[in-house]
């Protein structure tokens, strides 16, 4: 149960799935990939 986010490291950078629909921006302002 929960909400959980997530990112992936491509080529020594962390980047969302973009192709994923469900996103959000954190605190920071940077998007992540979501599940509930």
């Amino acid at each position: 149960e929960g909400r959980y986010e997530y990112k992936y490291i491509v080529d020594g950078e962390w980047v969302y799935n973009s192709n994923e629909l469900v996103t959000s921006p954190n605190m920071d302002g940077h998007v992540n990939n979501y599940i509930e």
